[in-house]
């Protein structure tokens, strides 16, 4: 097996886990409620795409913390990770994910204009109301910020994952050949 690092293939898992998501989040149209159990698995992908892509980037930290230079590189990037909006999110995500419980994250995604919240109460008691929808697809709130701006999950989490990807093809690029020498 080629020589890969903890951050690429935490990399690949989190496309995967995406890829995944992506597949089941096209639900139909006429239903807030169209399979319970697609919707509970398409947000636990999303959620887990979230956290691996997280994962990413303390597997760098790990692994090149003592390879010289990356100490200054990753400084710049960490400003660039906390001025960015997105990775501002999913970093804040990720926290209340990890701390407070996976419900932190159903309850900030609404599917077709439904929150998570209505479709697991849905759940609970059985119902499979049907209605048409008032919002296309999966949207992404912080319901710790009622001022937040919302997003497409689907494609802020892409978005998300692809700049993760290029932090961990750069890191690898500069200092992996030089880890293996040390």
């Amino acid at each position: 097996m080629k020589d890969i690092s903890l951050g690429a293939l935490t990399m690949k898992m989190a496309w995967a886990l995406y890829n995944q998501a992506v597949a089941l989040a096209v639900p139909p149209k006429q239903s807030i409620f169209p399979d319970h159990d697609c919707h509970m698995r398409t947000l636990a992908n999303f959620q887990a795409a979230l956290l691996m892509g997280r994962h990413a980037t303390f597997h760098l930290q790990k692994e090149y913390a003592h390879t010289e230079g990356f100490d200054d590189w990753w400084k710049a990037q960490r400003q660039m990770m906390s001025d960015d909006p997105i990775f501002t999110l999913m970093k804040h995500l990720r926290t209340e994910i990890v701390h407070t419980g996976v419900d932190y994250f159903a309850y900030s995604v609404t599917l077709y204009g439904s929150s998570s919240e209505d479709i697991l109460k849905g759940m609970a008691t059985g119902s499979r109301e049907t209605r048409i929808p008032d919002e296309e697809g999966w949207i992404l709130h912080d319901p710790s910020d009622p001022d937040h701006p919302s997003y497409d999950l689907v494609s802020t989490l892409e978005e998300y994952l692809r700049a993760v990807d290029l932090l961990v093809i750069e890191a690898d690029n500069r200092f992996r050949a030089a880890r293996s020498v040390s």
